[in-house]
């Protein structure tokens, strides 16, 4: 459970602090802003060129579609490594038997192997899809 929450404000921070246009901060963390997000992908995905989108406490602005992608791509991207780094972590602390193991145990510390190895292809995988995702869109 600590993990969990830990994980979760690991991912407000990234994605709030990551995607930033015109200087301003886009935050998409929240389960509604993620689904506008995906929404606004999805305009783009059906051939949209343009299209308004508000942050949390933003100003209303007409976005491009490879704004909106890199929008999209950036989110998920820092999402799926929290998120595959969460459950990698989780499978490793569920491995050890001893409380002092347990309780040296840091969100955000390096994962042994094979933990790494095996969130590293996982990452490897989802990179390859943002990549292709953004070939397609000619980004």
């Amino acid at each position: 459970m600590r993990f969990s929450i830990q994980a979760s404000l690991w991912i407000a921070a990234a994605v709030c602090s990551s995607i930033f246009h015109d200087d301003k901060l886009l935050c998409v963390v929240t389960s509604e802003n993620q689904a506008n997000i995906a929404n606004l992908f999805r305009v783009v995905e059906l051939g949209g060129t343009e299209f308004p989108y508000q942050s949390d406490g933003g100003v209303c602005r007409i976005y491009t579609a490879a704004e909106i992608a890199q929008i999209y791509i950036a989110a998920q991207t820092l999402i799926t490594t929290q998120t595959t780094y969460h459950n990698a972590l989780k499978a490793y602390v569920q491995s050890l038997e001893g409380a002092e193991e347990i309780s040296s145990i840091t969100y955000g510390m390096t994962l042994p192997e094979p933990y790494l190895s095996e969130m590293n292809a996982k990452l490897a995988v989802a990179q390859a899809q943002m990549n292709a995702i953004t070939e397609k869109l000619g980004n």
